[in-house]
């Protein structure tokens, strides 16, 4: 009524169901639409949704076809964005106004916000009516929580015996009496090929610097009877650049790594130092020359090469 000055009716229909749109839009004649699970709905939001309708199959979000049908060119989305769901739904806003749709959505200018949560005092009145001996706020962020948990002390629960809870924490419900017992490990599982749950953190690391950085992989022959480099090194790059348009800076990385092994080639030959030696030389090199910080793999092959 705000932005419309008009009186509003409602109803309640899936909006993917054409034909019981087109039977609403047949008897009232709207001139604007309210959309309440507009922006956000129980258990997910209503950006994505709304965003799957318009690329769905069909190529047709049904709603706003039914509206442009019967000459519909408006719309009110009653809620707020769900933090984090801001630009999904600014996308959204796009797509409509393509569509010849305005949007009208909640700002500061135009308080227009309907809440699918009840207020404090209903929560009041379920508390009283209820009179739990125990409570436990289950449902949005942290400071949500505490703030119905409040409201469950001024209702008359001991503050001991309410709970706010983290994923994985645990509470122990005992002859009558519910106490904190130990975490358990909880939260998002990795499922990778045929693993599931099982990829470490070192892993994935390792697969992120590589898609964003590249491998270099340095492979030198040894003659571990000489204790001497055979040749120089061999340098092989993935992701890192272009090995045609590179050839440079490869020679330079060759030059680089064989100075590395010369270095720590003794009398007893260490790979693991000889190792470490080749990724600090050429990671400074690297990092100084391109700014990248690719994963550099060595890579040293025993040759036993007898003097005649």
């Amino acid at each position: 009524e705000k932005i419309t000055g008009k009186s509003v009716k409602f109803y309640e229909a899936d909006i993917n169901d054409k034909d019981a749109l087109n039977k609403i839009f047949d008897v009232e004649k709207p001139e604007s639409v309210i959309h309440f699970a507009g922006l956000k709905a129980v258990g997910e939001s209503v950006a994505k949704p709304l965003e799957y309708y318009m690329n769905n199959v069909s190529g047709s979000l049904v709603l706003f076809d039914v509206m442009r049908e019967h000459g519909v060119k408006n719309i009110i989305f009653s809620s707020s964005a769900i933090p984090g769901n801001a630009l999904s739904i600014a996308r959204t806003v796009n797509k409509l106004y393509l569509r010849g749709v305005k949007v009208y959505t909640n700002t500061s200018l135009s308080d227009i916000h309907t809440s699918g949560h009840g207020s404090q005092e209903e929560l009041k009145l379920m508390l009283r009516l209820i009179n739990p001996k125990y409570f436990m706020p289950f449902h949005g962020e942290y400071r949500m929580l505490k703030a119905h948990a409040d409201i469950a002390v001024d209702c008359g629960i001991p503050r001991e015996n309410t709970f706010i809870l983290s994923n994985g924490d645990v509470l122990s419900l005992y002859k009558g009496k519910i106490t904190r017992a130990k975490s358990i490990q909880a939260g998002d599982v990795y499922v990778d090929g045929n693993r599931i749950g099982d990829v470490s953190n070192a892993v994935m690391k390792d697969r992120k610097i590589m898609a964003n950085d590249g491998i270099v992989v340095v492979i030198a022959n040894i003659d571990v009877v000489n204790n001497k480099l055979l040749g120089n090194p061999n340098i092989t790059t993935r992701g890192f650049v272009q090995v045609n348009e590179n050839q440079e800076m490869l020679r330079k990385l060759e030059e680089i790594a064989k100075h590395a092994i010369n270095q720590k080639i003794t009398k007893q030959i260490n790979y693991t130092e000889i190792k470490n030696q080749i990724i600090l030389e050429l990671s400074a090199f690297i990092s100084e020359t391109t700014g990248r910080k690719p994963i550099i793999l060595p890579v040293i092959m025993n040759i036993k090469k007898e003097t005649k």
